[in-house]
C-alpha cells in the first residue's frame, strides 16, 4: 500500500511534506481495513536453517548468535555469513592485537559482526548497538586494508557542480569514512592537495567539467581512489 500526495503533473510543491500530507491518509486507510489473522504457514515443504542474527546469512562458526528460520526445502544452499569473524583483543579490550603484540594468555578472542567502512557508516545510522572494532595496539605492524572507504562520489559517477544564486561556481562535497574514529585522512584531487580531515571526513571542492580522480590517504599509508566526471551545463 502506498499513498502519494502532490501535483497531478508530478512536480514538487514547496511546503508539502509526506509526513503531514500523505501519512495521515495512509494511517486512515490502514485503520479502515478489517482485522485478519497472521499469514498462514505455506503448505509446501519447509526446513529450518540457522541464520546469523546480525546479517541474515547462513550462520558460520564465527557468528556470535543465530536464529532458526524456515526456508523452502528445495531452496539452494545459502551463503555463509561473510561479516562475522574472530577478533583478537588486548586484555582490556581497548585494542586489536596479534601474537606479536600481546602474550597469548592475555589475549581475548571474541566473535564480532564487522562491516566494511562504507556499509558500517550507513548501518550505524539505525543500529546504535553496533560496536566498531577498536584500533590496533600502538606500535603494531598489522593493518586493516579496508579501514578507509569513499562514500561519495560513487565510482564512475557523473555529477553537476551547482551554480550559486550570485552566479559564481558552486562546490561539491566529497565524503569518506574510516573505521578508526581518530584517523587523519589526506585528500587529493587530480594530484593536487585539498586538505586533511579528522573524525567527520567531508571535503568541499570545485572541480571543473571533465574527468577527475579523487585520492585519499590515511596516516598509515592506506589509500583509496575514485574516478568521476563533472558534467558541463548544456
Amino acid at each position: 500500500m502506498a499513498v502519494w500526495v502532490g501535483n497531478a503533473s508530478g512536480e514538487g510543491r514547496p511546503g508539502l511534506r509526506g509526513s503531514e500530507a500523505a501519512a495521515p491518509i495512509l494511517f486512515d486507510v490502514f485503520s479502515s481495513l478489517p482485522a485478519t489473522p497472521w499469514i498462514p504457514r505455506p503448505d509446501k515443504a519447509l526446513r529450518y536453517e540457522s541464520l546469523c542474527a546480525a546479517s541474515g546469512y547462513l550462520a558460520g562458526p564465527d557468528c556470535a548468535s543465530s536464529r532458526p528460520s524456515l526456508v523452502p526445502a528445495d531452496a539452494p544452499p545459502a551463503s555463509v555469513c561473510p561479516y562475522c569473524r574472530l577478533v583478537h583483543l588486548s586484555a582490556d579490550g581497548a585494542y586489536r592485537v596479534t601474537a606479536n603484540d600481546e602474550a597469548l594468555d592475555r589475549m581475548r578472542s571474541v566473535r564480532r559482526f564487522v562491516l566494511p567502512p562504507a556499509m558500517e557508516w550507513y548501518y550505524r545510522q539505525n543500529h546504535l548497538d553496533y560496536l566498531p572494532l577498536p584500533p590496533w595496539k600502538p606500535g603494531s605492524a598489522s593493518r586493516e586494508d579496508s579501514a578507509l572507504a569513499i562514500v561519495s562520489p560513487e565510482e564512475g559517477a557523473s555529477i553537476y557542480v551547482p551554480i550559486e544564486l550570485s552566479g559564481k561556481p558552486g562546490a561539491t562535497v566529497f565524503s569518506a569514512v574510516h573505521s578508526d574514529a581518530g584517523a587523519v585522512v589526506y585528500w587529493h584531487l587530480d594530484g593536487s592537495y585539498l586538505g586533511q580531515t579528522r573524525g567527520k571526513h567531508r571535503m568541499e571542492a570545485r572541480p571543473a567539467a571533465g574527468l577527475h580522480r579523487l585520492s585519499l590517504v590515511d596516516g598509515q599509508g592506506r589509500e583509496v581512489e575514485r574516478q568521476f566526471e563533472v558534467l558541463s551545463e548544456r
